[in-house]
């Protein structure tokens, strides 16, 4: 078996060199100020080799001052591909230059966006190889230059971060985010989702809370309520009641609140995705099933009946079918839409 191996001492020319990275590096600058592409003086295009590195093919370049290149002046309008372009085959020093590759003419509008398709490039790693920076448009009329940046930042510079904190006041003193970052706050079980400016509520874990309850006294009874939220705007309920013996119901229409200020201001019951409500007479072991529909922006348990015109639905307490006593209770689950993403 014959192979010709690079890699090992001795073995690693530059022509090697250029196809292994070829094979395992982007065309890269180092900061999204390194190597930008401004208007020079005329139809000159400025580039700031000065402000970092430029990597490709195993090629890496930084400049001490901005590099000016001139474009021809074309007869109406004209793009350049802007590129670094890289020369092996100069001996015995190599070459790396800025290069204007003139593409597609145009009329003298000024463009809005850049051409779909390129110039021919250089694309021989180890001989020659153009790494493109940007566009450069320009025209007969002025010096007027329109530029679209190609730049690409390495992978470190542009995956999404992961980040971790105990409590609200580490996650308001992050800094260095950018659209799409996640967070988990472990206080609360809740990720959350950065975006314009602002961390989002993504996903939170199942969390207590108690409801406010609307035509029903608790009394000596117990309750227990918790919400879950995912994928940024759906909420999930689960609430127990549980009668005491002198809970009581004032009126056909109790219902249950969702946590806190989500009650009247991010969450809308007025279509839940899905219900359901089992009452359950423990003593006579029987239980009677409805869903939840929404009343002044509240959970409203319902129980379903079958009469001569079909299934009605009603309160509890317009309901014959059970007198509620100690140790009976109330289940409800609801899904529902949250009317925008939280905050915290």
């Amino acid at each position: 078996m014959a192979l010709t191996n690079s890699g090992f001492d001795g073995t690693v020319t530059e022509l090697a060199w250029a196809n292994m990275s070829a094979l395992t590096d982007v065309d890269a600058v180092e900061s999204s100020a390194a190597w930008a592409l401004t208007q020079g003086t005329g139809r000159q295009v400025s580039t700031a080799a000065q402000s970092g590195y430029a990597f490709a093919k195993g090629v890496l370049s930084e400049g001490i001052e901005p590099i000016l290149t001139s474009l021809a002046t074309p007869v109406n309008g004209q793009w350049f591909l802007m590129a670094r372009h890289l020369d092996w085959s100069v001996s015995p020093a190599n070459a790396v230059t800025i290069v204007a590759i003139a593409h597609s003419t145009t009329t003298t509008t000024v463009p809005t966006a850049p051409p779909s398709t390129y110039p021919t490039l250089d694309n021989s790693p180890g001989v020659v190889y153009d790494q493109k920076l940007g566009w450069a448009w320009v025209r007969s009329t002025d010096t007027t230059v329109t530029l679209f940046d190609l730049r690409i930042l390495p992978p470190s510079a542009t995956d999404l971060q992961a980040y971790k904190w105990v409590d609200s006041a580490q996650r308001n003193a992050q800094t260095g985010m950018r659209n799409g970052d996640t967070g988990y706050q472990s206080d609360n079980k809740t990720t959350f989702r950065y975006d314009s400016a602002t961390w989002y509520v993504w996903e939170r874990g199942r969390t207590a809370y108690t409801p406010t309850l609307a035509e029903m006294s608790l009394g000596s009874g117990a309750i227990e309520a918790y919400y879950s939220i995912s994928s940024g705007f759906i909420i999930t309920l689960e609430i127990a009641i549980t009668w005491g013996a002198n809970t009581s119901m004032s009126g056909p229409d109790f219902r249950i609140g969702a946590p806190g200020a989500l009650t009247s201001t991010n969450v809308s019951f007025a279509a839940p995705l899905a219900s359901h409500v089992v009452f359950r007479d423990v003593s006579a072991n029987a239980s009677w099933h409805g869903a939840a529909d929404a009343y002044a922006n509240m959970l409203r348990p319902r129980v379903f009946t079958l009469s001569g015109s079909g299934v009605t639905d009603n309160g509890p307490t317009g309901q014959p079918m059970m007198s509620f006593a100690t140790g009976d209770f109330i289940a409800v689950s609801a899904v529902a839409h949250l009317a925008g993403p939280l905050t915290a």
